[in-house]
């Protein structure tokens, strides 16, 4: 009964099991046709017939059932035997063989699989295991038994699969053979000269899946490891081309730009790196970090490259690595990583057009011009943006899924990949530097860097949202790793830190003082994820978007020098004046086509930087990231011990200790330097990164920027707190061109209420002796912008009253500052005007003009062009001195009107006052005055306006007086007297006399200012009639350094000197030594001399007495 059912079984599925093997295995072994369905059916035709099977089974049955009838019983079995016979007989066909089922010609595809077993035993295994997915009981009737024999049926095709798989790769010409002698089975020509990498290839196609290379990979690792290192780790495994491919051959990959096709070769790296024991042969890779650059497989440098003076192409990193050019094109991620819209002026290898195909410059922007307002060329440049947005996209979503996946693994992988991100890091140390003749060739590519940054700042991403959540990443992070042995990253060894001094931190670095703590494993991993990404992501964006950032900014630098469109059309003009005949044409001609060239590049390295760094998404992730650096560096100040446990609520303190701990002065000083570059580039923008920042919480980076703007403990340099001021100045409305970002930072802050005043003042008083003098009056000018700013809101406003009145004595120092800005680069301009005014009749003189040699003319005009430049920024600082003393002194008057500063107060204004309506104002008459800002009645208005101020607020200084420790009673008027330079009488009359002629102030304001000017006039005369009552003063009641009648003597205690305290106190505005020993000297060291200011007041009364009698 049971043989019967089992005959019944045979008959029915017998030729169900032949048809699906025939289907799976594309090949046929009977000339009859099985019965199939039709989707079957029309693969039917493609099937490759079997001779040597059909031969094989003809002789099988003909010895083992021979005087028997023929019949459907007698076919043989088809089992898991039966398929190993078939697909064996299959990978045994001849590449030359051509006939299929019926005899007819094979089709092209068949060849195509001739030519490759591999490719044939991919799709035979994709094939089974789609029938597998499809099997069902419903197909075999129910019958159970059926189908299991039916999926072992499929499951033992898709393993021998695999097994022939690795027969067919396996490199080892005994057991593969070759076409000449071949092994187990014929070899065509196609996989000779692919050989093993015919593995990549089939990855990078599509062709062979996920789930494929996990079997692949599953069953060798168990069963013969050696066969799959010598996959994986074959030198030209995943560079994508063959095996025996010239280095001159150009590869598949390294020429292709954003436009074209390279999503599958992203695919395949993903598909690879998702598995773990793929990964894990990928990062032993040889060409994962590349020591050397194969000359089998890479084209050599080209020969001009080779001549270039001090080039060493053998020059490697201290471990052993090839440097950035390198590193890019041997890799085996570095050519993903080039991916990139960015220009690159180095030529790509072995690509005759020496470019990425199709050129994204050329496709996208074929018309653009760099500085055209046009409509049109504006929205093509918007519509170029937004396609290169979208491409860069699909490349920043697959590098960091294949990194992401990578270091999910663990172990060994993990460590290979972050061994790979520091190796990055340090075969780029030089990208930071200024561009040097070989920069090119010691680097990456900008596109590979920006790519390699996003990458980064992707996988810090987790950790970046530490405002609305609980801050828990926060105490990972480690300021004493970037001092530690272990750290990964080999330059911040050597870098400059915040607050320690190259010996303090090489000592703290041998004495292993901020090593892991003992009972810890003390490799670099122990420090966490976190902390290394944190660092490793810094030191990326320092060499990528920053580097590129800064380079951008000095090629604009460049061209605001020298314009390249202006100099092309005055070689043009030059080119059109000369003869036709003129040997200096040929010349001129080369000259102007180079400077084309230069333009051209100078176009597309602007157009394509910005496009890709403007990516809203860089922009995001980059914001995130500084912002947590803000976060991270408040806590980090304000918590002291690294170890203590910070979370966010920590952020919502204000102030930070006056000193810094040694985990925070050992931070790096490029980590605040790049988050402030980096807010100052997006701020200054004027594009749609805007609209991202505005939705951000910027309190903790508007706390950041106040407060350490100030912290001179923490920010030990000066020049670096100058760039706190340049960022905070982008914020203003004028100049980020967003009123939201302005209020933002200035108008809701409670740090900026409380401490942005202070520290702006205390910055411009640091900027005296601690920067250069362009960094100085740079600063200066940005404060002084900010200050108008902040003077219009009334909580800055009260703040600034009560800072001046609780640090009055700092606050007369920055007034003195204040004074001696105003002095230097006013009467600088007022230097110039007569010297521009003299030119410019001279240059107006034809006949005087012409009467000039031609290098006499050129230095007229050099001279000329040069003053003009330097009077507009002194017009502008002198400007913007004197409106701050205007604004601030009607509020707060008393700091002008202290005795040690009071006489150098009426001293400027007097001499303001005489260049600008005294008889000297004529020379100060040029032409087109608008053209430097130039408005005399305004300047003079605004001087005015200072005399004014403290005219009326005289009374209230002198009510004061006690609280200010002084009994001075010299008054406005007395010190505009005793200028014997610039003080006359006739200069305010004819100062009266332009103010009423033009109407620059009210009726009410002329008629104080004349009340001023009888003061002065009064204090002059009775000053003379003084000075002939005493008569000679003796030597012991005059001043050393003045020479003058002491008022308030004190007693130097260094030297025990005696001088005025008026002379003295204003000495040390500026220079806090004694100037008779020049020790140390402040202030507070003076002692008053009671009895000698006894005896000098009563001597004066009594030559007072002897002048009446």
């Amino acid at each position: 009964m049971r043989d019967s059912r089992r005959m019944v079984e045979a008959k029915t599925y017998r030729p169900h099991f032949k048809a699906k093997l025939e289907l799976v295995s594309n090949c046929a072994w009977t000339r009859t046709t099985t019965t199939c369905d039709d989707d079957e059916k029309s693969s039917s035709s493609s099937i490759v017939f079997l001779d040597a099977l059909e031969k094989e089974i003809a002789n099988e049955k003909k010895g083992g059932r021979e005087g028997e009838e023929e019949n459907e019983e007698n076919d043989i079995d088809i089992n898991e035997e039966f398929v190993e016979r078939v697909l064996y007989a299959r990978l045994s066909v001849s590449p030359s063989s051509s006939l299929g089922r019926r005899g007819e010609q094979i089709n092209e595809r068949q060849q195509n699989l001739f030519q490759s077993k591999f490719k044939y035993l991919l799709e035979t295994f994709h094939r089974a295991d789609g029938e597998l997915r499809k099997s069902s009981l419903a197909q075999f009737a129910n019958e159970s038994e059926i189908k299991e024999k039916f999926d072992l049926l499929m499951k033992e095709v898709k393993k021998l699969c695999i097994s022939y798989g690795g027969l067919v790769l396996n490199p080892d010409e005994e057991i593969r053979g070759t076409r000449e002698e071949p092994g187990m089975f014929p070899i065509s020509e196609w996989e000779e000269q692919y050989g093993v990498n015919e593995f990549s290839f089939r990855l990078y196609t599509g062709e062979m899946s996920q789930t494929y290379l996990d079997a692949f990979c599953k069953k060798f690792d168990e069963e013969d490891p050696d066969l799959l290192d010598a996959i994986f780790l074959h030198e030209r495994q995943w560079t994508f081309t063959r095996e025996k491919a010239s280095p001159t051959e150009p590869f598949l990959l390294q020429g292709m730009s954003i436009l074209s096709d390279f999503d599958p070769f992203l695919r395949a790296m993903f598909i690879l790196a998702s598995n773990p024991i793929a990964a894990a042969r990928l990062i032993k890779h040889p060409l994962w970090m590349p020591k050397n650059r194969n000359a089998q497989i890479f084209p050599p440098l080209p020969m001009h490259v080779m001549m270039t003076p001090n080039l060493n192409t053998n020059a490697r990193t201290p471990d052993g690595y090839v440097l950035g050019k390198d590193f890019e094109e041997c890799s085996v991620l570095g050519p993903l990583f080039a991916l990139s819209a960015m220009f690159s002026v180095v030529p790509v290898m072995n690509m005759r057009s020496g470019r990425r195909e199709p050129n994204v410059f050329s496709t996208l922007f074929p018309s653009v011009n760099l500085g055209s307002r046009d409509l049109r060329s504006m929205r093509e440049r918007d519509n170029a943006h937004v396609t290169i947005w979208m491409h860069m996209a699909r490349v920043y979503e697959g590098l960091h899924a294949i990194l992401k996946t990578l270091l999910k693994h663990g172990g060994s992988t993990r460590d290979g990949v972050l061994n790979w991100i520091f190796v990055n890091l340090r075969v780029n140390k030089k990208r930071s530097q200024e561009r040097q003749q070989l920069s090119w060739f010691e680097n990456c590519s900008d596109g590979y860097f920006v790519n390699f940054c996003e990458t980064m700042l992707r996988l810090s991403l987790p950790f970046t949202d530490v405002l609305n959540g609980t801050g828990k990443h926060l105490p990972k992070i480690k300021a004493e790793y970037t001092l530690s042995k272990s750290c990964g990253i080999t330059d911040y060894k050597d870098c400059t830190r915040l607050g320690m001094t190259e010996s303090e931190a090489e000592q703290c670095y041998n004495s292993g003082e901020f090593e892991l703590k003992e009972g810890k494993d003390s490799s670099a991993s122990s420090w966490g994820f976190v902390c290394e990404c944190f660092f490793a992501t810094h030191r990326a964006m320092h060499l990528g978007i920053i580097a590129c950032i800064n380079a951008q900014q000095a090629r604009e630098r460049r061209q605001r020098q020298g314009s390249y469109t202006d100099r092309i059309n005055e070689f043009q003009q030059e080119l059109q004046s000369l003869p036709a005949n003129d040997p200096r044409r040929r010349e001129f001609e080369i000259q102007l086509e180079q400077l084309r060239r230069k333009k051209d590049i100078y176009d597309q390295q602007t157009i394509l930087c910005h496009a890709v760094l403007m990516d809203p998404r860089v922009v995001s992730d980059s914001f995130a990231f500084y912002r947590l650096t803000c976060v991270w560096l408040l806590n980090a100040a304000r918590s002291g011990d690294q170890t203590t446990p910070m979370t966010t609520t920590t952020t919502t303190m204000t102030e930070i200790p006056d000193e810094a701990s040694k985990a925070f002065r050992a931070i790096p000083e490029e980590i605040v330097e790049d988050t402030l570059d980096y807010l100052e580039y997006v701020m200054c923008a004027r594009s749609s990164s805007h609209s991202l920042i505005e939705n951000e919480i910027l309190t903790e980076v508007v706390d950041f920027l106040v407060l350490f703007s100030g912290a001179s403990e923490h920010i030990k340099n000066p020049y670096l707190r100058c760039k706190f001021i340049s960022v905070i100045h982008s914020f203003l409305p004028d100049y980020s061109g967003s009123d939201k970002l302005g209020q933002v930072m200035f108008e809701t802050n409670a740090s900026a209420f409380q401490f942005l005043i202070p520290n702006l003042l205390k910055i411009f008083a640091d900027a005296e002796q601690a920067v250069g003098p362009y960094e100085k009056f740079n600063v200066r000018r940005e404060i002084g912008d900010i200050c108008e700013y902040l003077w219009a809101i009334p909580e800055y406003r009260n703040g600034w009253k009560t800072f001046s009145e609780t640090k009055w004595r700092f606050y007369v120092r920055f007034v003195d500052m204040l004074i001696n800005d105003a002095v230097h680069s006013l009467g600088e301009a007022m230097e110039k005007l007569p010297q521009i005014k003299e030119r410019e009749e001279l240059m107006a003189d034809e006949a005087r003009w012409n009467q000039l040699t031609d290098e006499q003319r050129e230095d007229h005009r050099s001279r000329y062009e040069s003053s003009e430049r330097d009077l507009k920024l002194d017009l502008f600082f002198s400007k913007q001195n004197i409106e701050m003393m205007a604004y601030t002194s009607k509020e707060i008057a008393s700091p002008f009107l202290r005795p040690e500063i009071i006489k150098r107060v009426s001293d400027m204004l007097n001499y303001f006052l005489s260049h600008l309506a005294g008889p000297e104002r004529k020379k100060l008459k040029v032409k087109n005055p608008e053209k430097y800002d130039f408005d005399p009645k305004e300047l003079l208005t605004k001087i005015v306006t200072v005399y004014l101020n403290l005219y009326k607020n005289e009374s209230i200084i002198h009510e004061g007086a006690d609280k200010m420790e002084t009994d001075s009673e010299k008054t406005l008027a007395e010190a505009i007297s005793e200028d014997g330079r610039s003080y006359k009488d006739e200069v305010f009359t004819m100062a009266i006399d332009v103010l009423s002629k033009y109407f620059l102030l009210s009726p009410t304001e002329i008629e104080n200012f004349r009340k001023l000017q009888k003061a002065a006039k009064k204090a002059a005369d009775d000053a003379v009639d003084l000075e002939a009552d005493l008569g000679e003063i003796p030597d012991e009641f005059q001043d050393p350094l003045m020479c003058t009648l002491m008022t308030d003597p004190v007693i130097v205690p260094i030297t025990k000197n005696v001088c005025d305290r008026a002379t003295i106190e204003r000495h040390l505005l500026s220079n806090e030594t004694c100037p008779f020993s020049r020790q140390p000297l402040k202030v507070e060291d003076l002692e008053s001399n009671v009895e000698l200011k006894r005896r000098i007041e009563e001597w004066v009364m009594e030559q007072k007495k002897k002048a009446k009698k």
